[in-house]
């Protein structure tokens, strides 16, 4: 099975230029968590797109 659909973005981090910004993608089955930059996220095209994940800030706020 594709590595897609076994990890799903879970929050987005601003990154400081020249860092891009950057996504903490988690395995769905509950398991480890990586941090991924925002063009291999989107090139991988994992799940829900980059625009509707929260940012870390607002999910931070919201806790």
């Amino acid at each position: 099975m594709n590595n897609k659909y076994l990890r799903k973005g879970v929050r987005r981090h601003r990154g400081t230029p020249p860092i891009e910004n950057w996504v903490i993608v988690e395995d769905v089955h509950g398991g480890s968590s990586i941090p991924l930059d925002e063009s291999i996220y989107r090139e991988r095209g994992y799940e829900p797109p980059f625009e509707q994940l929260p940012w870390s800030d607002e999910v931070t706020k919201n806790e």
